[in-house]
């Protein structure tokens, strides 16, 4: 009689071993970027007052994430990087703006 061994009863640690975990890789960009011109002129009389200005301003915001894992006993709880904040030119609240 020949018997086979291909179908053991393994422990949970044993399973670990043999598996190896989890491979995974969690990637996301994002950009936004605000630009705006501004341009005034006005004018008085009788040849008296004149004004000119003009002016541009531009932000961006840019943020990226790559997390890689091999082999992780499990996959982290981590979430997926938002999407970029809308530019108002106000300061941000939270940390690294007005009103922590």
């Amino acid at each position: 009689m020949i018997t086979s061994k291909l179908c053991v009863e393994l422990s949970t640690q044993q399973q670990e071993l043999l598996v190896g975990g989890a491979d995974f890789e969690l990637a996301g960009s994002n950009y936004a970027n605000r630009f705006t011109t501004l341009r005034g002129t006005t004018f008085s009389g009788p040849n008296g007052s004149f004004a000119d200005s003009a002016g541009q301003t531009s932000a961006v915001n840019t943020a990226a994430q790559d997390l890689l894992g091999l082999g992780a006993p499990a996959l982290p709880n981590v979430g997926a990087l938002g999407a970029a904040p809308i530019l108002t030119g106000l300061p941000a609240g939270g940390l690294g703006g007005i009103g922590i």
